[in-house]
């Protein structure tokens, strides 16, 4: 509005300057022309600001297209996954760290060792537990490996008998021809 004070002015100062033209209709006049001209200035702005709505809106859709694409190519697919875990494994990392790796693959989501917090190690009872059951496996060891050592032995004195009784048979049907 105060773009249109000066030429106001100037209208007004033409008004009191020229005794054929009144006040009151200059002012109208003048008020016209003024709004008329405002009212093409807002439409060119009003388009201005359109066409830089649309190249902006035009920007983040292109934007958008390049994130989802780059975020699905990042992205691992269950065997992919499978492989690096495997890889993982042989690397002999420590747990948190490899957790944190394969986590961090997945999620496209940086993942650090810390944020998992602590793993419990063993606690005595667990290993005791473990013990007694190690226990449990050395004795049914113990007991099947003397079993093998009867049944090798009783195998021998078969494989002894079925020779002896071999020759028997022999000697039977060589007599009886």
């Amino acid at each position: 509005m105060q773009k249109y004070q000066p030429e106001r002015q100037l209208a007004e100062d033409k008004a009191s300057t020229d005794p054929s033209i009144g006040f009151s209709e200059l002012n109208s006049q003048d008020e016209n022309q003024l709004l008329r001209e405002q009212v093409d200035t807002l439409k060119l702005e009003l388009s201005y600001q359109s066409q830089q709505l649309q190249e902006i809106q035009q920007e983040l859709s292109n934007t958008n297209h390049d994130l989802c694409t780059a975020l699905m190519a990042e992205r691992l697919t269950l065997d992919e996954a499978k492989e690096l875990a495997k890889e993982i494994v042989i690397t002999q990392k420590p747990i948190r760290e490899s957790l944190a790796q394969l986590l961090s693959a997945i999620y496209i989501s940086p993942v650090e060792s810390w944020e998992l917090g602590c793993i419990p190690k063993p606690t005595l009872a667990d290993r005791s537990r473990f013990s007694s059951e190690a226990n449990k496996f050395n004795e049914r060891f113990d007991e099947l490996k003397t079993q093998l050592t009867t049944f090798q032995g009783q195998l021998a004195r078969f494989k002894v008998r079925r020779e002896q009784l071999s020759v028997q048979i022999k000697a039977i049907t060589e007599t009886k021809e």
